[in-house]
């Protein structure tokens, strides 16, 4: 991914946060940079993009999600990913019939103090993120009925 930050701050302050960014980064790898600077005048564009991908994809979830009695979540006005809270099944069990029989990969939640939850990222194209949530809905699915054959 293309990043480039920036510091509002006084020269002083600056100088030296550049000299701790160079002391401790580095190895930074030019060609991200160089893109990322050259975005630049692109970002009214690139910011356009992203809003409508964010959008399209989170009105997509909220839609899938009013379908399922299986999870929930708490609507998200913004952001790029949505933490989904199975009610139904394991969440490691969830993620790893996901993985290896659905090819689709959501971040298990106790990488980030949630275990009960996965997280579902929103920055894939409209046509992806659809067909991922298809995918998911059929293992969650799978899994409730191989449960309750027990």
């Amino acid at each position: 991914s293309l990043r480039c930050g920036w510091v509002v701050a006084d020269e002083h302050f600056t100088r030296r946060a550049w000299r701790l960014a160079d002391l401790y980064g580095n190895a930074q790898p030019f060609a991200p940079d160089w893109l990322a600077a050259r975005a630049l005048p692109y970002l009214p564009a690139l910011r356009q993009r992203a809003r409508t991908l964010l959008d399209t994809n989170r009105a997509t979830f909220e839609a899938w999600a009013r379908t399922r009695e299986d999870i929930t979540h708490v609507p998200a006005a913004y952001g790029t990913t949505i933490c989904v809270q199975p009610t139904a099944v394991d969440v490691s069990t969830l993620c790893a019939e996901l993985r290896t029989r659905f090819e689709v990969s959501v971040v298990p939640g106790h990488f980030f103090e949630m275990p009960h939850h996965v997280r579902i990222g929103l920055s894939v194209e409209p046509r992806v993120f659809r067909e991922a949530l298809a995918r998911m809905g059929a293992c969650l699915d799978l899994i409730r009925q191989a449960e309750g054959d027990s």
